[in-house]
């Protein structure tokens, strides 16, 4: 038998994907409506975190108290503590779950601000320690130090964090990937002494976290060969979980993140919408988007099984849905991720950050000429047999399964808005203008009902692939009107 005539089987145990939300400090480190954020403001996007099903929620670079004047974060701090417990005895189920990161470099003068954490469950902290793994910016400092230095450095700090009672941490080597660094001499020189170091002293859960300081693209020594090195040497290491913290310099941090995650890392930090100081973290909404697509593409090849080529075949057996699912809190809530986007851009007036995101891009429907324009009348004539999101609207269906209205729209096929994304050019046809025009004979209301469901069939397959099929049944697509397709 060819080993390729049958589709492979799902394994029903696969490692979730997660995801560390730092909108709350590395994405405040860019231009924004106030240069120190409100704290109900900060409140307001920390719920918005929330809806997106993300649990672990990094909120700030926590300082001492100082002359008698609390420091940012720290006042952040407190506060937030206040709300999570105020929506826990609401009966918000979310609050109780949440974890709360803090960054902690080895400053060690700044020991105190974690105090402003003293009234919340020790057990849903996780202590970031930090210090400086690339040379160039080991060399910045007024007497330069090895990396054996650094990670002697970081294993003090969180000495400092284990005498207050804190048993998690995640820790990190800025500029780790910097090309003179090897996967494995980062490994071994820096995280790995580390580790042994927090074993020692009984600590319960290491998070090692990759950062892409510079925001570098795959190459040198770290491409995917790289990523998969680094990987299995940290989790030769028992019970030690690994995350990548990429930057958008180079313009590839979604791929990076991607590529990580099919060797095998177990969490993305970044910010929803791609905030953050120079070109911004990698936006999560965009590697949510990602993962998605690509669960619609092995869906799409296993439908077809028996015709397409053994390449194709090999790249479903190749899938990372083959050994990865994403995390079911975020499932659940990915209709919401959308508005979540919308309100922290509003809240932090970054919406030049939301358009360069996949779904908050406001142009990602608008039809030019030619099969475009054809391909927006022919969805109005026949949504059933010829739906815009097989053909040029793909990308409506993924965004629409995050909650974007306009893709929501478009699936439901709602006339107005395609003639909104039909764009009247100096090239434009007689499609463009027979849409502008209202010259076509819509399709029924019964029959756009008909295109609704189709697709929203196959979001639930999607949501079937990426998610564990013992919990996937509950978890339902972005609900769309079946009342009337306008």
């Amino acid at each position: 038998m060819n080993e390729y005539e049958t589709t492979p089987e799902i394994p029903l145990i696969r490692q979730p994907i997660h995801f560390t939300d730092v909108t709350l400090r590395d994405g405040e480190q860019q231009a924004k409506r106030f240069n120190i954020m409100p704290i109900n403001d900060r409140i307001a996007a920390f719920d918005a975190i929330v809806d997106t099903g993300i649990k672990r929620i990094e909120i700030g670079h926590l300082g001492d108290v100082e002359a008698g004047e609390e420091k940012p974060d720290f006042s952040f701090a407190r506060s937030l503590v206040d709300h999570i417990h105020e929506k826990s005895l609401e009966g918000d189920v979310r609050y109780d779950v949440v974890e709360l990161q803090v960054l902690f470099g080895t400053q060690t003068e700044l020991t105190n601000g974690i105090d402003a954490l003293e009234s919340f469950d020790k057990d849903r902290v996780v202590v970031h320690v930090y210090d400086r793994l690339s040379p160039e910016l080991r060399n910045l400092a007024a007497q330069a130090y090895s990396s054996g230095e650094s990670a002697q450095r970081v294993a003090s700090a969180a000495q400092l964090m284990i005498d207050k009672g804190y048993t998690r941490f995640s820790i990190s080597g800025e500029g780790a990937v910097d090309p003179s660094i090897s996967a494995e001499s980062a490994a071994e020189e820096f995280y790995i002494p580390i580790i042994q170091y927090l074993r020692e002293h009984d600590i319960r859960e290491i998070n090692v976290n990759l950062p892409d300081t510079f925001g570098s693209s795959l190459g040198g020594e770290w491409t995917k060969a790289g990523l998969s090195v680094f990987n299995k040497r940290i989790k030769s290491l028992p019970d030690v979980t690994t995350s990548i913290h990429v930057h958008d310099d180079h313009k590839s941090a979604t791929e990076v993140a991607l590529v990580a995650l099919d060797e095998g890392f177990d969490s993305v930090e970044g910010t929803i919408i791609g905030m953050g100081e120079r070109s911004g973290n990698v936006a999560l909404a965009d590697v949510m988007q990602r993962l998605l697509e690509s669960g619609r593409s092995d869906v799409e090849m296993r439908a077809n099984w028996k015709t397409i080529s053994n390449i194709g075949k090999m790249s479903v057996q190749e899938s990372m849905w083959q050994h990865r699912e994403i995390d079911e809190s975020i499932l659940r809530s990915a209709p919401n991720w959308f508005a979540a986007a919308t309100l922290i851009a509003d809240i932090y007036g970054t919406e030049n950050r939301m358009h360069k995101t996949s779904i908050g891009d406001p142009e990602s429907y608008a039809a030019g000429s030619g099969p475009h324009a054809h391909a927006n009348q022919e969805a109005l004539k026949d949504p059933v047999g010829k739906p815009l999101w097989k053909n040029y609207g793909r990308v409506a269906l993924i965004d629409a399964m995050l909650g974007g209205p306009v893709a929501i729209e478009l699936l439901k096929v709602e006339v107005d808005r395609y003639k909104e994304n039909t764009l009247n050019t100096h090239s434009a046809g007689g499609a463009t203008r027979r849409v502008l025009e209202d010259e076509i004979i819509v399709a029924s209301p019964l029959e756009r009902i008909h295109a609704a469901a189709d697709a929203v069939v196959m979001m639930e397959s999607i949501l079937v692939l990426v998610s564990d099929q013992l919990i996937s049944n509950d978890i339902e697509p972005v609900e769309l009107l079946t009342s009337s397709g306008a």
